[in-house]
């Protein structure tokens, strides 16, 4: 009869999508850094969501943000946001998917479309049977509704956000929420950043 540490770990078969401009400004806003090591990103949320002998296993990485029209824009700026978004796209398990940035009246860029690609495809992954755990990294309480449709199929969901910039309707529709902090690591991850925006 064996030990318990002849058991073998399971692993869960796992999807993250991440909401870009959220965890951008947010880690500029709370610890004055825009860079962000995605390669070492997905292996310490692997760490913190550990359970037992459940280890997730990332099968793909959905980041999705916007891209300023080249038309609307200088040369300088596109090729400087297309190449951190290329260089992301390279990284193993990584997926891209980009919105428009559009100008509103007052000046200010918003994102067009992001919110509603992010949520399509959490929601026809669940159905189709990716996956069977969820990672959502996004603030937004406007993703309350997609949470609870990809509940409904029965998969988990869980969330890594930063505490004060979240909404809380998203927190309390979570399975398992995960603060972005100094204790689950972040600070490490911007420290030794590579790619910055």
């Amino acid at each position: 009869m064996g030990s318990i540490h002849d058991l073998k770990p399971d692993l869960i078969r796992t999807m993250c999508f991440i909401d870009g401009y959220y965890l951008r400004k947010n880690t500029l806003d709370l610890f004055n850094n825009k860079n962000i090591d995605f390669e070492k990103l997905h292996c310490k949320i692997a760490e913190i969501m550990k359970e037992g002998l459940l280890f997730p296993q990332f099968v793909r990485i959905f980041y999705y943000d916007a891209i300023v029209d080249p038309t609307k824009a200088t040369q300088e700026d596109y090729l400087n946001q297309k190449a951190y978004f290329d260089t992301i796209n390279s990284l193993d398990f990584y997926e891209v998917k980009l919105g428009e940035l559009i100008q509103l009246e007052d000046g200010k860029m918003r994102q067009k479309g992001v919110d509603v690609f992010l949520s399509i495809d959490m929601v026809k992954k669940a159905y189709e049977n990716h996956y069977e755990w969820a990672v959502l990294i996004a603030g937004d309480g406007d993703y309350v509704e997609t949470v609870k449709a990809v509940k409904d199929t029965g998969k988990r969901v869980y969330g890594c956000y930063f505490d004060q910039h979240t909404s809380q309707n998203l927190k309390a529709a979570l399975d398992k929420g995960f603060v972005l902090d100094k204790h689950t690591g972040l600070i490490e991850i911007l420290k030794t950043a590579k790619y910055s925006a």
